[in-house]
């Protein structure tokens, strides 16, 4: 598949950040507030695989080949890096975000319950997902 092009699309590069950028976080895990739990929980899980933050393509470009591609790239890098497996997290109620990981071999790992931000009404689950980058 060839490279979208578009306003705003520049090649991608992503330093090789370690998962687990504070080891002395645990001893302060109680001090953390109760609605980021799920989150730190969950990207313990994935100690020793790349974590994908995050990728948001506006609504206006969505269907455009976008999002496979920064995936494609962002996987590519990982690679490269040496690292096997890639991993991210999703909510499950974010269900178009949950079918292209899945439609891109992403499996889920673990889950834990969202526990939502004051002043959220948000529920459901975040999913931990991983690739196994060594078989794509």
């Amino acid at each position: 598949m060839a490279a979208p092009t578009g306003p705003g699309l520049a090649p991608l590069t992503l330093p090789a950040w370690p998962i687990d950028l504070c080891p002395g976080v645990a001893q302060y895990f109680d001090t953390i507030p109760k609605y980021f739990h799920p989150i730190i929980e969950l990207e313990k899980r994935a100690s020793g695989c790349w974590l994908l933050q995050a990728i948001s393509i506006l609504p206006e470009y969505r269907g455009m080949g976008y999002a496979k591609h920064l995936l494609s790239e962002v996987e590519s890098i990982a690679k490269n890096t040496g690292v096997s497996k890639i991993a991210l997290q999703v909510e499950d109620e974010n269900t178009i975000a949950l079918g292209f990981y899945k439609k891109n071999n992403y499996v889920e790992i673990d889950r834990r319950p969202v526990i939502p931000f004051p002043g959220s009404k948000d529920g459901g689950y975040y999913i931990l997902m991983c690739k196994d980058l060594d078989h794509s």
